[in-house]
Formats: structure tokens, C-alpha cells, sequence
């Protein structure tokens, strides 16, 4: 009885952290920081945020996040600096919302630097991990796969991600996905602190080498905000 009931506590964890907590990738889908999970917008929210990467040359990232369905994500996002840009994304879950794990599939098509073009596409799951038998806000894990090409180049990337809650309110992620010549310069990697104020705002503030469909050799740190214009009542 004890196990029915903590899957139960963790269903519920887990379906409301998809609805009220996605936050927008630097490519406008739920998930880490630069790479998706397999949770969705909440259905009818529209959710934007904002990011600046500094470096030499900065880069500020916007986006916003719209959930079609309980089960159907699109997004769009606009970026400047080292990476100009537009994209428009994607992401589709299988899975029932209540379900301790989720698997989703999606993808992106960017627009860059007035010359490239990369269509972006992934299978992921998440798996919520109970920290107790009245756990009430899990571990995710995150693993999956990109396929990415830009004009005649292409690559199959692996890619994991785990973000830990630390109270109610404040989340430590980070996430990691192997190198390619082309893409990836060195292997993409982010770690991320964030904070809910409330069910409508939040922030966030870490550093990544990601800068959207690639990575570079520099790593970055970034702070950014992110609001739910669909607000709680």
C-alpha cells in the first residue's frame, strides 16, 4: 500500500511541476538549459523568458512557450550576439501527465547568422526519482538523443540531465551531451540554479558552453528570468 502511495504522491509531484514549472530551454522547449525534457507546457499557458550570455561578444536569448495541449508544446525564440538568429520548436509527449515517466519527441528548425540553416531532432525520456516515501518534489533524470543537421552536416548525439530540487521553491540542474566536430566543439555542458518566487516568476542564474543547435569552446555564465503570462488564480 505504502509504494501505491508514493507512486501517487510522485504522479501528482511530477504533474504539477510539468504544468506550473516549465521553464524554456535557450531553445524555447521544457527542459534543462540548452537541452529538452519530456515534460510539456501546461495546456493554455503561454510562458517567456529571457537570458543574457555574457562573453566577449554577449548573447541574449529570448523566447516564449506555448502548451497547444496537455500533451503538445510549440515555441519560438529569438537570439543575438555571437549566435542572430530565429527558431521555432516543438515537442510532442507521449505519455500521460500523471505518468512517473515520460517520453517525448521533438524538434527545431534555426535560422543563423544569415547563412545556417539546422533542423534539430530528439527522442527523450524522464524518469522522476522519490528522495523518501512522502517525497512531494522528485529528482528528474533526464537521457536522450539528437539528431542535427545544417546544410550538408549531420550528427547523432547522446545527452543526459538531472535536476534536483533543494526545498520547494529552488532547483540545481545540469546537464551533458558528448562532442562532434561540427557541433560541438568540446561536449555541451550546463549547470543551472533556479527560483520560483512564485507559481508566475522565477529566475536563473549558471553557465554553459550551449549556444542553441551547438556549442563552443568558451563557457559562459548567463542569468535570466522567466514569466507565466497565463497567471495562477
Amino acid at each position: 500500500m505504502k509504494s501505491f502511495y508514493t507512486l501517487g504522491i510522485l504522479a501528482v509531484a511530477l504533474t504539477f511541476g510539468s504544468m506550473a514549472r516549465a521553464y524554456p530551454t535557450l531553445n524555447a522547449e521544457t527542459g534543462i538549459v540548452v537541452l529538452p525534457n519530456a515534460l510539456t507546457a501546461q495546456n493554455g499557458s503561454v510562458v517567456g523568458a529571457a537570458d543574457m550570455l555574457f562573453a566577449d561578444e554577449n548573447t541574449f536569448k529570448a523566447r516564449v512557450l506555448y502548451g497547444v495541449d496537455k500533451n503538445l508544446e510549440v515555441g519560438a525564440s529569438l537570439s543575438t550576439g555571437i549566435t542572430d538568429g530565429i527558431s521555432i520548436s516543438s515537442k510532442y509527449r507521449f505519455t500521460d501527465p500523471q505518468s512517473t515517466f515520460n517520453l517525448a519527441a521533438g524538434g527545431s528548425l534555426t535560422l543563423a547568422n544569415h547563412d545556417q540553416t539546422a533542423v534539430d531532432l530528439y527522442l527523450v525520456g524522464t524518469q522522476a526519482f522519490s528522495r523518501g516515501k512522502t517525497s512531494v518534489n522528485p529528482i528528474l533524470g533526464t537521457f536522450g538523443v539528437h539528431f542535427i543537421t545544417e546544410n550538408s552536416d549531420n550528427t547523432l548525439r547522446p545527452f543526459v540531465g538531472v535536476q534536483c530540487p533543494i526545498g520547494n521553491n529552488t532547483q540545481v540542474a545540469a546537464e551533458y551531451q558528448l562532442k562532434d566536430g561540427t557541433f560541438y566543439q568540446k561536449p555541451l555542458t550546463s549547470v543551472v540554479l533556479r527560483h520560483y518566487f512564485t507559481t508566475d516568476w522565477s529566475a536563473q542564474i549558471g553557465v554553459t558552453n550551449g549556444t542553441g543547435f551547438g556549442s563552443t569552446t568558451e563557457v559562459r555564465p548567463f542569468v535570466g528570468v522567466q514569466y507565466n503570462f497565463t497567471q495562477t488564480k
